[in-house]
């Protein structure tokens, strides 16, 4: 008879087994009740608080590899791809983006009296844009501002959103046209809903298993 010595779990381990479980439970359909989410807000301060030791400020950012963004279902495959070579119209030509500049996959926390403030940055989809035609796809560079405090016994999550750069292309081809938008973007307050609070988690469990840059 073997006796197989028993490793205990790493933190990273632990809060990313957590944040693939509600993830799993949101690809599934799932509707998170009252508690569910409390459960979900008290797993992201436990990466908080992980990160940020007692009396440490600053300004971390976090980056998740965009295909394992794919694997999480966060962002689709051809997406991922056309972002890794994506260029911009320039007036003589077109310029190379260096791939640490996509805007997918960035998580940044800064803290402070108030609680814990988190920007992501990331792209949205929209196919078949029938505005301009069929064939087309228009991206938008979302920036989201999400603010996480302890209210006595009880977290309270507010979140804003803003639309940056937005840019058309066809459908297997790198991008065509530069920003499209024309004033500053504004964050405006959103209501938070299931996929804020998993997309939350999961880019959080899944960057502290990455390089941890401290900002000042």
């Amino acid at each position: 008879m073997t006796v197989e010595s028993y490793q205990r779990p790493t933190f990273q381990e632990t809060v990313k087994s957590s944040a693939d479980r509600f993830l799993q439970h949101f690809q599934a359909g799932r509707e998170f009740g009252g508690e569910e989410k409390e459960e979900i807000l008290k797993e992201i301060w436990r990466i908080l608080t992980f990160l940020y030791p007692e009396k440490r400020k600053g300004e971390t950012r976090l980056a998740v590899p965009s295909c394992r963004l794919v694997e999480l279902g966060l962002v689709s495959e051809e997406a991922a791809a056309e972002i890794s070579q994506r260029r911009i119209r320039k007036t003589n030509g077109f310029e190379k983006i260096k791939p640490q500049d996509e805007p997918l996959n960035l998580v940044t926390i800064k803290t402070d009296s108030a609680g814990f403030l988190i920007t992501k940055s990331y792209l949205t989809e929209e196919k078949d844009f029938s505005a301009v035609g069929a064939g087309l796809r228009r991206d938008t560079v979302v920036e989201e501002e999400a603010l996480l405090t302890r209210e006595g016994e009880s977290l309270a999550f507010r979140m804003m959103i803003r639309e940056g750069e937005t840019h058309l292309h066809a459908f297997g081809r790198v991008w065509e046209s530069a920003s499209l938008s024309k004033k500053e973007p504004v964050y405006k307050p959103v209501e938070v809903t299931d996929k804020d609070l998993v997309r939350t988690l999961v880019l959080l469990s899944e960057g502290i298993f990455g390089p941890i840059l401290a900002l000042k």
